[in-house]
């Protein structure tokens, strides 16, 4: 079927909604929001396109690109929400159209144009896809290697990945050495992509994509020998010995030398290498080798064999984060993974197409399944793959004869009514305890719940594509409802760019000095614009009082008691509000002549929150 320009419009009119729709509105969101765009201000301050820092101290967590695009942002635009993530979201909107041209080359159009809906209504893409986090710089970047590997294999045969040629025509069986490019540009391309993502997010930019790409070459080399009788598995044989014989066969020290080779590693290594180690080098001398240890070594390999801030979870731990980030497309991925499993396993066109799109998959949350430290965000690279799988499913589903059984899709339909009625009381209680003038909020469930009830119809009624097209409008207003509605809403209730602001507002231009105790918020950082000194124990928090006597310190109500006996005697109480989603206040000391003051700032702010 071929795509109508009203189609391909569409899409694109869809995903800019999502990812533009009131993107300058939330507040940022601690924690990692504040951390990554405190930083590009700091950068951008000082005019430095070199040393990543937060609230002045050096900042190892993440490499530059990120802070080159903000930079780039903040030049043009200035500081603000807006700007800090207008990068995310552009490349978002790339990664969708990137996402399309794989399923394009992979499949077909209509699975290439549906896979990037999918992947641009998934809840946990549209959110990072609005934030100030690396994650959709690594996704683009990411989908940028595979779209430049794709590309240049379907470049060689004729415009298709898999086995029908550009008409469609089935060819003769492909050996697993022509699905390597055949250009040193087109290698170029990959390896330069490569880079990128080594400036976006680290190592992993070039070692899980170089695992994929090699993991498919031998699945592909394996199942060669398997076709041509040159295997030495036995059916008869127990599956012990099957399972290893199968093993030594895929992974023979012979096998893995002829897919680095196919794949041009040194050559590889050396283009990936100029792209992004000048950086690294020049950061390296600039901090005296500080951020390189902090990096690779605190945030790479530490991160991978101990859990670290306290981000743990056990090894299915990544299941339930899809089927919540993935959501509401990760009700399909059941009949996806099963439509995988027949695809696979019998010669078909798409069988290495499949199998490309499910090694992806696989060894992007297997890798992180298998480390220490387990973050939701750590599996949104798989999230393009996981797209496609749904897609190609969907695509097929459509196409399959009116009789054939929809039972697959059907329960999907009625899980994704099941999740509306189900939300719609837990929205209820969650916004009645901490948004209790935001419990309108509920009827987001409202979403699903009819979405699912009207596929289900259609289903019954044989329109398959009214019922897929139903999904699509479904998944696109609960991802504006819940970003370009509920998100600005829910962020102002944070309690540290209020504290900030107040502060700032009431300080009426003058330098001040702020300080903390038991309460870190990245927020008060950027919002204040200033550092941020912290406060350990009640001897600091005289010292800060001498020192500063127009001082502001931010703490918690109930620790009040702890420090009361380090307070000088003009400092008392001037605002008290309560914490974000926790059960205690916070308080802000400062000299009591600044109470009236403080009291009219707050009143300001307050009318101002909303508007």
């Amino acid at each position: 079927m071929m795509l109508t320009t009203r189609q391909r419009w569409g899409l694109l009119l869809a995903v800019v909604l999502v990812f533009f729709t009131g993107l300058g509105s939330p507040w940022l969101f601690d924690e990692d929001e504040p951390k990554n765009a405190e930083c590009g201000r700091e950068m951008y301050v000082r005019g430095d396109w070199l040393v990543p820092t937060f609230n002045e101290d050096l900042r190892t967590d993440k490499p530059i690109l990120i802070y080159w695009l903000m930079l780039t942002s903040f030049h043009l635009f200035g500081v603000s929400e807006l700007t800090a993530r207008l990068h995310s979201s552009i490349l978002s909107v790339g990664s969708v159209l990137l996402v399309w041209q794989l399923g394009k080359s992979l499949f077909r159009s209509e699975t290439g144009l549906l896979a990037g809906l999918i992947l641009g209504t998934s809840l946990m893409f549209a959110a990072v896809g609005r934030s100030v986090t690396p994650d959709a710089t690594l996704i683009f970047c990411i989908l940028l290697t595979m779209t430049a590997y794709v590309t240049a294999v379907a470049r060689r045969h004729g415009g298709k990945f898999g086995q029908p040629d550009s008409d469609g025509n089935v060819v003769a069986q492909r050996l697993w050495g022509e699905y390597v490019p055949q250009s040193t540009w087109e290698f170029a391309s990959i390896y330069a992509s490569m880079g990128l993502a080594v400036l976006a997010k680290g190592p992993i930019g070039f070692l899980l994509p170089m695992a994929i790409w090699g993991q498919f070459l031998l699945l592909q080399r394996y199942r060669d020998r398997t076709e041509c009788g040159n295997s030495v598995i036995d059916a008869r044989q127990h599956w012990l010995s099957r399972t290893f014989l199968m093993t030594w066969e895929l992974y023979h020290p012979r096998a893995f030398w002829e897919a680095l080779r196919e794949m041009r590693v040194v050559q590889g290594t050396l283009i990936t290498a100029l792209v992004a180690l000048p950086w690294y080098i020049a950061v390296g001398f600039a901090t005296q080798g500080a951020w390189l240890a902090g990096f690779l070594g605190g945030h790479n390999v530490d991160r991978f064999m101990r859990p670290m801030e306290n981000h743990s979870g056990p090894i299915i731990y990544y299941i339930p984060v899809i089927a919540l980030g993935f959501f509401p497309w990760s009700i399909f991925l059941p009949a996806g993974i099963w439509q995988m499993t027949r695809q696979v396993r019998k010669p078909s066109n798409d069988r290495a197409a499949v199998t490309f799109v499910a090694t992806w998959a696989v060894v992007w949350i297997g890798f992180f399944s298998i480390a220490s430290t387990k973050l939701p965000n750590y599996v949104l690279p798989s999230y393009p793959a996981l797209a496609l799988l749904v897609a190609n499913y969907l695509s097929e589903w459509m196409q399959e004869a009116s009789h054939i059984r929809s039972l697959g899709f059907r329960n999907a339909c009625r899980l994704l009514s099941v999740v509306g009625i189900v939300a719609i009381p837990a929205l209820i209680y969650a916004t009645s305890v901490y948004l209790p003038n935001e419990v309108w909020l509920a009827s987001l469930g409202v979403i699903p719940l009819v979405g699912g009830v009207l596929a289900f119809s259609a289903a019954q009624k044989a329109l398959r594509h009214r019922a897929v097209a139903i999904c699509c409008a479904s998944a696109l207003l609960l991802s504006l409802g819940m970003m370009g509605v509920a998100a600005p809403r829910i962020s102002r209730y944070q309690d540290s760019p209020q504290l900030a602001k107040l502060i700032r507002h009431e300080a009426n231009g003058r330098p001040v000095r702020i300080a903390t105790h038991n309460y870190s918020a990245p927020n008060v950082v950027f919002y204040a614009a200033q550092r941020i000194e912290r406060l350990d124990s009640p001897q600091d928090i005289t010292k800060f009082f001498v020192e500063a006597p127009e001082g502001y310190l931010i703490t918690r109500a109930d620790r009040m008691e702890d420090i009361v006996d380090a307070l000088p005697q003009e400092i008392t109480i001037l605002h008290r509000m309560p914490r974000f989603l926790r059960r205690h206040d916070l308080i802000v000391l400062g000299n009591q002549s600044k109470a009236a003051s403080m009291t009219a700032a707050a009143q300001d702010l307050d009318r101002l929150r909303w508007q």
